[in-house]
């Protein structure tokens, strides 16, 4: 046990490393060294240093890395120092692997390259100190301490404490040697008093501490600093270090009479043998349960860990296994094998003899050293006074700190006291001039929202009385546009008319757009929900839109998927909120198309409108929907507007519970109208002319956008109920569901075929309702036959009535719709 404890001690003297080259000496500059060559180095020394603790045969293998790395780099001082480095680490990790054959001749040859280049430096000094222990090791302490002696010199004149600690903890190694443990306490102790907090060097210092204190027989103070330096071996995460500590733990419990402390620390070891890092202990933990066994009484188990632990002393020094030796001369003796035993009792008694000799000539060594102890304990002195003297200075500075701080906080808190008492003044001299401006405040606010109920009131009311006589006009220039009969105007006259309708129809649009903000901004949006029945809403406004679209050369599509019922909502503001989208869509758009696609699920329909017209810039994505606002002022210019159409879209999208948004590129815009999709209850929908119960629907079939504008208005006093679309499939589409008469106002250029594809697509459903076919030259329309009558144009709207009332047999009543495919 002790020889044990004691060559551990040996070993971990040197627990740290610190590579430090630099140092004042002169030389001419190197060859430069390749970036990455330099890196590849550093790298390896860093974890041949993490791994010298932990695993030194892992170290041992990196320092050979970096030794065949750093001999690749081009002739200089660089090189060399390179070199010298990696083997030190090399020769460390070989002499910890218990390799000192292998370590000494690494160690010499880096101590000789240092000596040339750079006697001064750290890295020469921790050289001395690894050769210093390779001289411990065999048997040399004259020259360990000679140079251990030259490295703290070093060490000092660096005025590295650090480094002066580890050298005094090598000469208490040596004095552990010479089992002068009140000795190793006093340069240990010494040691720790000039540099502490470093974790490698506090567990060298407690672990070789406690070994002093086992052998002066004070096992308290022993059993404290064996427990510190276990948690300092954890903390560095060193299973070889942790093995042997626990080793140490479980002999001094033995000696104490405390085996069940013993077996727990024995069985903590053996199981952390069993990484390859910590396996070289295995045979001395084996010995020491052997030892608590036989303690105990278990010769049987003793035997069978004493067989097990020399089956693996292959790789244990002959110091390091002594202890095992002397348990098994004891537990062989013991069980009747007396041969074997004496052969152990002379293996032990060797092992004995020679550290007793060692322990004799490092006394004699110790006499006659030319180290010069009383020169260094007063370095040591010096050093303590010089850290007391840092401590006291650092106290009366934190005092001097604490006083101007003391101060500081004082004088703030007289400055914030005069502040506050100026502002409390300030403030009660002020709080009648506060109540006073908030009076007139509360006044100025009432006078402001009168101003602009005045201003919301002067625009709802003027834009309505614009309207209503711009709606005369366009009425008249309508029916004006409608008559192509001997009384109808033509030639120039007409083109002025026309003129005038689209003027009209602007100013009618502007003015609306006027009257719709004026009601949101006063409040007074109010909302009529109903049934809306999409698949019929959406193509009508497409048709409003379709001839301006084919007149600029674009296309317009729609498509509907996923709405398979009706939604509650309000159809007007719908229809409104659509009707702007499109108009803007078509308005900015100059080539290409315009897609309408609507996309229903569960609880939303998203109608979305897209365009590849000119884009909007993203700074600009949220402007535009305030009112009043273009992108740029050109835009106005060139395409016209108030500026109106999307602030008024977003507030109606939002009064219906829905929300737009906005996605541009400079390949066009896409506007999304989100709504919530709440299915309406099975009744009379907006827009669905629906089966017919007690009144019968109207559908006027003309693809001249002006003469189906004509004929709804012409229509809808009398019979309400009026639809109209501009091709022959739609109203097909339309015949379908029960519209209970239809109009075709053909061309003049149609023929009897137009009104027989509609006929022939109703069939193909159902039963097809009664058509009245307007024609310029009966001749070139249709047969009347049953269920098909022909009228010719021109003809007044009283006949027209007359006759569809005719037809049907009823006034039809209802809901006003239109339809465009």
């Amino acid at each position: 046990m002790t020889l044990s404890r004691s060559c551990w001690a040996r070993a971990s003297a040197g627990v740290v490393l610190l590579i430090a080259t630099g140092s004042a000496w002169s030389r001419q500059p190197d060859p430069p060294i390749p970036p990455a060559a330099r890196a590849t180095f550093d790298q390896t020394i860093a974890a041949a240093k993490l791994a010298m603790l932990r695993d030194p045969i892992v170290a041992r293998r990196l320092g050979r890395v970096a030794h065949d790395n750093a001999r690749g780099w081009p002739l200089g001082m660089q090189r060399e120092l390179a070199v010298a480095t990696a083997q030190w680490l090399e020769g460390e990790g070989a002499f910890r692997a218990s390799d000192v054959a292998a370590a000494a001749p690494l160690v010499r040859d880096a101590i000789a390259i240092t000596a040339r280049i750079a006697p001064q430096s750290r890295l020469h000094a921790d050289l001395l100190l690894s050769h210093a222990r390779l001289s411990r090791e065999g048997g040399r302490p004259q020259e360990a301490l000679a140079d251990i002696q030259r490295a703290y010199n070093i060490f000092s004149m660096l005025k590295d404490d650090r480094s002066q600690a580890k050298a005094l903890q090598s000469i208490g190694s040596i004095y552990q040697d010479a089992q002068d443990y009140n000795r190793v306490l006093f340069y240990y102790r010494s040691a720790e008093d000039i540099y502490s907090g470093d974790d490698a060097l506090d567990l060298a210092a407690n672990n070789n501490m406690a070994d002093a204190f086992f052998h002066l027989r004070r096992f308290g103070e022993a059993e404290k600093a064996y427990d510190y330096s276990l948690a300092i071996a954890r903390k560095m995460q060193s299973q070889l270090l942790e093995a042997r500590i626990l080793d140490n733990i479980a002999d001094l419990s033995i000696e104490n009479n405390q085996f069940p402390r013993a077996a727990e620390a024995i069985a903590a070891g053996l199981k952390l043998t069993a990484s390859p890092a910590a396996a070289s202990w295995r045979p001395m933990l084996l010995g020491g349960r052997a030892k608590l066994n036989l303690a105990q009484g278990r010769l049987t188990d003793a035997a069978r860990d004493v067989d097990a632990a020399l089956a693996l002393a292959g790789g244990a020094s002959d110091t390091d296994f002594s202890a095992v030796q002397l348990t098994a001369y004891r537990v062989y003796k013991a069980g009747g094998d007396t041969l074997r035993a004496l052969n152990h009792l002379e293996a032990y008694r060797r092992t004995d003899g020679q550290s007793r000799a060692l322990a004799a000539s490092t006394n004699a060594a110790l006499m006659t050293a030319r180290f010069d102890f009383a020169n260094q304990n007063a370095r040591i002195a010096t050093l303590k006074a010089g850290q007391l003297s840092r401590d006291v200075a650092l106290t009366r500075l934190r005092a001097r700190q604490s006083t101007v701080v003391f101060s500081s906080v004082l004088a703030l808190l007289l400055v914030a006291f005069v502040f506050l008492f100026i502002y409390l003044r300030s403030v009660r001299r002020s709080r009648n001039a506060i109540v006073v401006t908030n009076a007139r405040l509360a006044q100025t606010n009432t006078e402001l929202g009168a101003a602009l109920d005045a201003k919301s009131q002067f625009l709802a009311t003027t834009s309505h009385e614009i309207r209503t006589p711009l709606n005369g006009i366009l009425g008249m220039t309508q029916v004006m546009l409608a008559d192509r009969g001997v009384n109808g105007v033509n030639g120039v006259v007409r083109d002025r008319i026309t003129l005038v309708d689209l003027a009209g129809r602007a100013m009618r649009t502007l003015v609306d757009d006027i009257l719709d903000f004026a009601k949101m901004d006063a409040g007074a949006v109010r909302l009529d929900t109903a049934a809306v029945d999409l698949t019929t809403v959406l193509p009508d406004l497409i048709s409003l839109w379709r001839v301006q679209a084919h007149g600029k050369g674009i296309g317009l599509r729609l498509t509907i998927t996923g709405v398979e019922r009706p939604l509650t909502t309000d159809p007007a503001r719908l229809r409104q909120v659509v009707f702007n989208l499109l108009s803007n869509a078509i308005k900015f758009t100059a080539a290409g198309e315009v897609t309408v696609a609507v996309r229903g699920d569960s609880g939303t329909i998203a109608i979305v409108v897209a365009d590849t017209g000119i884009g909007i810039p993203a700074d600009a994505l949220q402007a535009i929907f305030e009112p009043f606002r273009q992108v740029d002022t050109s835009t106005t210019r060139r395409f016209g507007g108030t500026g109106l159409g999307l602030a008024i879209s977003r507030t109606l999208a939002r009064a219906l519970g829905g929300e737009i948004t906005v996605t541009s590129s400079p390949r066009g815009s896409v506007f999304t109208l989100t709504l919530p999709y709440t299915v309406a209850a099975t009744t009379a929908v907006a827009g669905d002319a629906g089966p017919a119960t007690t009144a019968v629907a109207v559908l006027i079939v003309s693809d001249n956008p002006i003469r189906r504008s004509f004929l709804r208005a012409a229509l809808a006093d009398a019979f309400g109920a009026v639809a109209s679309c501009d091709t022959a499939a739609v109203a097909a589409q339309l015949a379908a569901r029960h519209v209970g008469v239809v109009v075709m106002d053909l061309a003049d250029t149609a023929s009897a075929a137009d009104a027989d594809r509609l006929l022939a697509a109703a069939r193909a459903e159902v039963a097809v309702p009664p058509v009245v076919v307007l024609v310029t030259d009966p001749r070139a329309g249709p047969a009347a036959t049953a269920g098909v009558t022909v009228a010719v144009k021109p003809l007044p709207v009283a006949e027209l009535v007359e006759i569809l009332r005719g037809v049907c047999g009823a006034a039809p009543t209802g809901v006003l719709v239109t339809i465009d495919g």
